[in-house]
């Protein structure tokens, strides 16, 4: 059986409605500045395109490549396990 990568929460960024709003590719990308590092840079460390690492930062790309660009920041197992976490559970928190 084939899975297939659960997609990220689209990019909202925390609004006067929603300021709450956990964003995986959010944080990831916080991590990303607060490093130094250009998207290219932790694109050539991941073994992605610097594309793929936007799309990350956006949430329009899969958990399993997110894990990828978390790693590569430092974020060990369990930071990327316990974002991953949170990410889930806000997505089926929307979808309820």
């Amino acid at each position: 059986m084939r899975s297939y990568p659960l997609p990220l929460l689209s990019v909202v960024m925390s609004t006067p409605k929603n300021p709450d709003k956990f964003d995986l590719g959010k944080a990831i990308a916080e991590v990303r500045i607060k490093q130094k590092l250009t998207l290219r840079e932790v694109a050539r460390k991941a073994k992605l395109s610097h594309q793929a690492v936007f799309r990350v930062e956006r949430g329009l790309s899969g958990l399993d490549t997110a894990a990828k660009v978390m790693r590569v920041l430092g974020m060990g197992e369990a930071k990327v396990a316990q974002l991953v976490r949170q990410q889930v559970q806000h997505m089926v928190g929307a979808a309820a």
